[in-house]
């Protein structure tokens, strides 16, 4: 195998994707080598097995077999993704039985390649390159006498003109939207897309959640030897897998990992051992241990062995094929190309062929940035000269698959929080009384409070780094209530801030001046983005919206979620991603759609439509109106000058809350560092700091866990589960709320069966329980739990204050 120094690899990377984004921002054809696809290459059988022709890469399309022995020998080409592993769908030239050609049916000419079968004859893996990896690190690697007796096999030229060519029209806006689309829209592999079921040995807990994407949940064994075996679905072939061995909510107490990590694959019940590995902690990558298969191909069942009392699995990841297919190459439905046109920038108006194509070229692009990310990332903003453009690749963030453990990372080195330094806070809320004054609010209090012990302690900032598994950032005291605050108060008060900084119901109070309504919902536009705040422009109580961002940071690190509705130009703003004019349709529609319109327009129209309407001045969203010009308030817009109005428009509007949005991520970035800006999405950080406010009783009902198994094939647990579908997303955020103090998922909801019948239901926020009553009718559940949820707001039940 063709193998290059680390050092000059890297440098050479560096340099391919320097050239990369120059293509990307000019709109220019990529570098050939990055477009490499090679020629026709030479096969012949490992040991006698069965070759299946096929009529299309599916498996259950028209197909033949014929018997291989080592006399034949198979030509093959279309390696598009150019790496020669298990499971890749390639295309049959022509096929040799002891130099005589073998005829078969023309329409045939697919083949379900697979290195478990077929071994090269035509190359020397030392001095041949046959993959595009190789071929750009050949390229751009500048040391000659590195590439000495190394020859790259010769290219499959329509394949890399296919690659390489560009339609004129096509930009980097056209690519961002392809990005977001394969990020959004593109199924994304996960454990239960290759695993059917999962079945762990005795003395452990229930390992079949391990399927489930879920941030906070970990498998425990509690015996010196215990086992995983997975029943994979058909048509899987896996290449790796990837086992993290850590407890995110006990990063401080880590578990112990296993001496030995063993797997089995073949029939079940028959398994034979394909990998074992002896461990210490050096073998572990942030606390991950991958194992890579020798040979890819199909085994029905896998089984993991461990060694060790006590180790801990919260995750399982698999890297290979799904009936013939790479993860990217799903996006060639056209159903898939269809809902592209979504974007505001129409990918599906070019040919299918070319977004595959380009599909190919992202993902090759992006995994040349992954090899390389850790030494670029936290320096691209800063590199002088040709070196800074590399920046635009960071539209390619979110198809990265380095950056998620990269992320956890970064959190994990930069955790400063010290124990013992959580305040303690009384709180006094007005449940029972009109607030007269934003003094009176939760987040006044609290913020006051944290000042005070700020002083008190001789620091000048809040601390919030914590570590992930931090479960309060203050505690408190309810003045009035009966709480022992062990976690449940905490979470109160967090959803008190929300809504007191956003409120969720429109006709709610608006306590604080620090967010407005979006002139959509001001408007009662009925957009996607309705229901949603930006910074107040004229709230200049920039200490304060500091403090919000160090919220906003905290949550980052945590578990935690700020029940808040931002607009998505917000979250564009606040991750310095560059919103366009379109973005702001999420902030008032009516405008953006004017101001499009007053483009287009003739002479003859904008003077019918508009008249004399329009002067040169402009409204913000928090009503206040600006004079775009000196005496701009008498003079009208003409239509020579409308053009020069609507770029005064756009910028006014679009930097209306600039001040605010920067004295937020000043805070933010006081608690996180800023490369993190730059991995995650605006979407995933609006996802980290508020999560969604839409809940689906499917998601809920992954979140809702009843231990007791008699109990769950109850007649009351039936009534519950359909209370929780009959509600609407709004009740579900209550329940959430009453029974674990947070608004919005992820957060998991114990539920317990209480013995009384036909009385409210109780919680417990501090441990996520739900005491459930037994109900004599779905009528009589729903009145009662709907009339606790909404009503029964003070926590009053740790002590016998209110007695």
């Amino acid at each position: 195998m063709v193998v290059f120094d680390a050092c000059s690899r890297i440098q050479g990377r560096l340099r391919c994707l320097s050239d990369c984004a120059e293509s990307l921002i000019n709109g220019l054809p990529f570098p050939e080598c990055i477009c490499y696809v090679p020629g026709e290459i030479e096969f012949k059988p490992k040991k006698p097995f069965t070759l299946f022709i096929y009529a299309k890469p599916e498996i259950s399309s028209q197909k033949t077999e014929i018997l291989c022995t080592s006399k034949h020998r198979i030509f093959l080409f279309g390696f598009n993704d150019n790496s020669i592993t298990g499971g890749r769908w390639v295309r049959i030239k022509t096929l040799f039985d002891s130099g005589a050609l073998v005829k078969f049916d023309s329409t045939l000419e697919w083949i379900l390649f697979s290195e478990n079968d077929l071994i090269k004859t035509n190359v020397s893996d030392s001095e041949t390159a046959d993959s595009w990896r190789l071929v750009v690190d050949y390229t751009y690697i500048l040391n000659p006498l590195a590439k000495n007796g190394i020859n790259v096999l010769p290219v499959d030229e329509t394949a890399v003109e296919q690659l390489h060519s560009i339609p004129t029209s096509w930009s980097l806006s056209h690519d961002q939207a392809l990005v977001n689309f394969l990020h959004k829209e593109v199924w994304k592999w996960t454990a239960k897309d290759f695993v059917d079921s999962v079945e762990n040995s005795e003395n452990c807990g229930d390992a079949s959640r391990l399927l489930e994407d879920h941030d906070s949940f970990a498998w425990y064994a509690y015996s010196e030897v215990s086992d995983l075996t997975l029943t994979m679905k058909d048509g899987t072939v896996l290449r790796s897998l990837t086992i993290c061995f850590t407890d995110e909510q006990n990063l401080d107490n880590p578990p112990p990992i296993p001496s030995m990590v063993s797997l089995y694959g073949g029939m079940k019940g028959l398994e034979e051992m394909l990998l074992s590995y002896k461990l210490n902690s050096s073998d572990l990558v942030n606390g991950s241990l991958r194992m890579i298969l020798e040979e890819s191909k199909y085994v029905p069942s896998l089984k993991l062995e461990f060694k060790g009392y006590g180790i801990c699995i919260s995750d399982l990841q698999f890297e290979g094929t799904i009936n013939g297919l790479e993860e990217h190459e799903y996006f060639s439905s056209l159903n898939a190309a269809v809902k592209a046109q979504e974007s505001e920038n129409s990918i599906a108006s070019f040919e299918l062929d070319f977004i595959q194509s380009r599909t190919v070229l992202l993902h090759r692009t992006a995994e040349l940035l992954d090899s390389v990310l850790a030494y670029i990332v936290p320096f691209w903003e800063f590199s002088p000269g040709s070196f800074g453009c590399m920046k635009v690749l960071q539209n390619l963030m979110p198809i990265s698959k380095m950056r998620k453990n990269l992320i956890k990372d970064v959190l994990q080195k930069t955790v400063s929080h010290k124990d013992g330094e959580t305040p303690f806070l009384y709180i006094k809320r007005n449940f029972l009384s009109t607030i007269k004054s934003h003094k009176d609010t939760v987040f006044s209090q609290i913020y006051d409070g944290v000042m005070r012990e700020e002083a008190r302690r001789g620091k000048n900032n809040s601390d919030f780094r914590f570590a992930q598994n931090v479960t309060q950032w203050w505690k408190c005291a309810f003045i009035g209530e009966g709480i022992i605050d062990h976690g449940g108060g905490f979470r109160d008060t967090l959803s008190d801030i929300s809504e007191e900084l956003c409120p969720s119901e429109a006709d709610s109070q608006l306590l604080l001046p620090f967010f407005i309504p979006c002139a959509n919902q001001q408007n009662g536009i009925a957009s996607n983005y309705r229901d949603a705040y930006i910074p107040n422009p004229s709230c200049m109580e920039f200490q304060k919206y500091e403090w919000i961002g160090k919220l906003m940071g905290a949550c980052i690190r945590s578990n935690e979620r700020l029940s808040m509705t931002l607009s998505p130009f917000f979250w564009k703003m606040l991750a310095e991603s560059e919103p366009t004019w379109l973005d702001y349709m999420s902030v008032d529609e009516t405008e953006v759609k004017t101001l499009i319109e007053m483009e287009k327009m003739d002479e003859a129209a904008y003077t019918a439509y508009f008249g004399e309407m329009r002067t040169w001045t402009v409204v913000l969203s928090d009503g206040t109106s600006l004079l775009l010009k000196p005496n701009g308030d008498n003079q009208t817009v003409s239509y020579g000058d409308r053009l020069e109005y609507i770029w005064l428009v756009k910028e006014r509007r679009m930097t209306e809350s600039m001040r605010q949005v920067a004295a937020i991520r000043k805070g933010l970035l006081q608690v996180i560092p800023k490369v993190l800006l730059w991995l995650f999405t605006p979407f995933e950080l609006e996802m980290k700091v508020c999560s969604t406010p839409e809940i689906l009783f499917e998601d809920l009902k992954k979140h809702v866990i009843i231990n007791d198994l008699s109990f769950k094939e109850s007649q009351t647990v039936k009534y519950f589960w359909n209370v929780l579908e009959d509600f609407s997303s709004t009740d579900r955020s209550h329940f959430l709320r009453f029974a674990t103090g947070r608004r919005r998922l992820p957060t998991d909801v114990y539920v317990s069966e209480r013995s009384e019948t036909d009385v409210l239901p109780t919680s417990s926020t501090c441990g996520h329980e739900f005491y459930l009553p037994k109900y004599t009718s779905l009528k009589r559940a729903d009145e009662l739990i709907r009339l606790a949820i909404y009503t029964c707001k003070l926590i009053d039940t740790d002590t016998e204050v209110l007695q």
